[in-house]
Order: structure tokens, then sequence, then C-alpha cells
């Protein structure tokens, strides 16, 4: 996928020393994810371009493919069911800022393919890998952006669900994020603590509304998705 958000031309995927599905699948299973044969495939060939192309461009901090999946990749484990949770519509449109290196969004698409998902990443040589991944894996209505958030085309300010991962101080990016959800629309945050309370929350980022809270486990410690419902932002 390409940055105006037309599909790229498939190409032929790249020649790694990536991991086998059968040992992703095996990986994936200690830190609590199950993975079909074919996304474990999809899985293993992401793994690998990851890291190909992380000894360039510095893309994620662990340099072995079964730390990355440990570690950074197992959110998308667990944020399907939280999705199906928000009560998003049947094909949802959901935004990535600061998508990077693809992590959750390309885990994600590769276990949950509803709707149409648009990876928002401003820097070239990671917008190119992001490119270059969705098109080797074929991930399914699955579009990169090199842009700001704030030059995103006005057609996608009423999505259904935004997510992000440390993208920027939670109150901020709700605050960003409200402008550019549906009413109704959900903003995803992923924390390590458990959600703000009403006194806080309204201290912090007023009118907006905790409707979901999940905490999972990763390498031993917790972790959490808030789901947050904003009031739509006054033109």
């Amino acid at each position: 996928m390409h940055a105006s958000g037309k599909p790229c031309m498939a190409r032929t995927p790249l020649d790694n020393q990536g991991p086998e599905a059968l040992e992703v699948q095996s990986v994936a299973l200690e830190a609590g994810g199950r993975l079909t044969l074919e996304q474990a495939e999809k899985m293993a060939h992401y793994l690998g371009l990851l890291m190909h192309w992380n000894k360039a461009l510095n893309l994620v901090g662990p340099s072995d493919w079964r730390e990355v999946l440990k570690t950074l990749a197992a959110d998308s484990f667990h944020l399907p069911g939280f999705l199906e949770e928000l009560g998003l519509p049947a094909e949802p449109v959901c935004l990535d800022f600061g998508a990077g290196a693809g992590l959750p969004g390309v885990p994600l698409r590769i276990l949950w393919s509803r709707g149409e998902h648009h990876l928002v990443e401003p820097r070239e040589k990671r917008a190119i890998f992001l490119q270059r991944v969705a098109a080797e894996l074929r991930l399914q209505r699955t579009f990169v952006h090199q842009l700001r958030v704030q030059d995103l085309p006005p057609r996608l300010a009423d999505a259904d669900a935004v997510m992000a991962k440390a993208f920027m101080p939670w109150p901020q990016y709700v605050e960003l994020a409200r402008g550019w959800v549906r009413p109704g629309g959900a903003v995803i945050v992923f924390a390590a603590r458990p959600a703000p309370d009403e006194a806080e929350l309204a201290s912090l980022a007023p009118g907006v509304r905790l409707v979901r809270e999940l905490c999972y486990e990763c390498c031993g410690k917790k972790r959490y998705f808030w789901g947050m419902i904003p009031a739509k932002a006054s033109s």
C-alpha cells in the first residue's frame, strides 16, 4: 500500500533469514497467542522482514525475533477480542497513529482483517518498510499513509476507532484522536497501568468516557487496553 491509500503492486518476497512458521506458532503459544498455520507463516515473514530492515533502520530494540514476538507483538494476540467488545461496525475503519515498525498494526491485521486499517507514519523510511510489508503479506484493506496525523485526508475524520502505541502521553493522544473518530467512535489506549478513575479522567481528558478495559499479562507484567469514547471535537 502507498501513501495515498491505494494498494501497491505485489512484490517478490524478500529472501531473508526469518523464522519458520512452526517456530513462530510455538513461541506465540508461549506468549498467549494461538496462530493458525497461515497466520504463523505471515507472522514469520513479517518478523523476517523486520529483523532484516532493523539492521539499517533501528526499527525495534530487540535483535531477536523471539523477543519481538513475546514483548512487542504479543499485544496483538489480545487486541482483536478487545476490538470486538467495543461494538464496532461490521466493516470498521481504523486509524493507527505513529505506526513505526508496524506494531501493533501488522500483527493485528494478520489476526483480524475486518474493515480498513490505515497505518499513519510520517517518517519516510519507516513508511517504505510498512508498504513493503503490506504488499508482501497481502494484508487485506491495509493502507499506509506517509503523513503527519494532522495532514490526513478529511475523509478519514470519521473513523470508527483510533489506536496508537507509545505515540504520546495518553491525555494528549486522546485529545488528538477525538478529532478523527465519528460520534460514538472509540479511542484505544495501550497502557502499563489501570485506567484512570472518573476524577482523573475528568481532569485530564474532559468529555471522555471509559467504556472498556482489559488487563492481560505479557512477560510476567500486566498490560492494559483502555477503550474510550470522546465527545466529538467541535469544528
